[in-house]
């Protein structure tokens, strides 16, 4: 534990699902919407059977972050892949992001001898993948973007560009 009072340690997929669903049932942070596009349950449901474990950010009293592994991708596709990073609101800005993603990446790559891909779906978790890049270069460079995302105008293209339905209009360019 760095002397700062959070732990970040390996868990399990049950106890890193645990954390997201009083995430998204409880604390009503409005990124939950970006991460869990569609109903708690089916994304609970469908990836928490699929994941391999999770690294956790704790405090004394509760976990506080969360990155979930796949060893055999999101998909069963055999692309390994970070899942889930996520850090509570009340806990950002103290480098957890970046030490739960160096841990996942480590973990994954150690387990899979493979690089690690991760939809990067946001600017935060962008800004931790090129710290990454940065900071520890040999685990950066295992590390696979698979999409990017950016604010404003630039993210609200690349939003509709990535919709799987026509509810919302046709996409760019149709």
């Amino acid at each position: 534990m760095k002397n700062d009072g959070y732990e970040i340690c390996r868990g399990d997929a049950e106890e890193g699902y645990r954390f997201l669903w009083h995430m998204i049932r409880h604390i009503g942070d409005p990124e939950a919407a970006r991460i869990v596009p569609v109903s708690p349950a089916f994304f609970l449901t469908s990836q928490a059977e699929r994941c391999s474990e999770a690294v956790l950010a704790r405090t004394a009293e509760m976990v506080v972050g969360v990155a979930t592994l796949f060893f055999e991708g999101l998909c069963r596709d055999e692309r390994p892949q970070i899942g889930t990073l996520y850090v509570l609101p009340a806990h950002r800005r103290r480098g957890l992001a970046f030490r739960l993603l160096k841990e996942a990446v480590r973990r994954i790559h150690e387990e899979t001898r493979q690089k690690v891909f991760i939809d990067c779906v946001t600017s935060p978790m962008h800004d931790a993948i090129n710290k990454l890049r940065r900071r520890e270069p040999a685990l950066g460079a295992l590390v696979v973007e698979q999409a990017t995302y950016r604010s404003g105008e630039e993210g609200l293209s690349w939003e509709a560009d990535l919709r799987l339905d026509d509810s919302l209009g046709p996409r760019a360019g149709e």
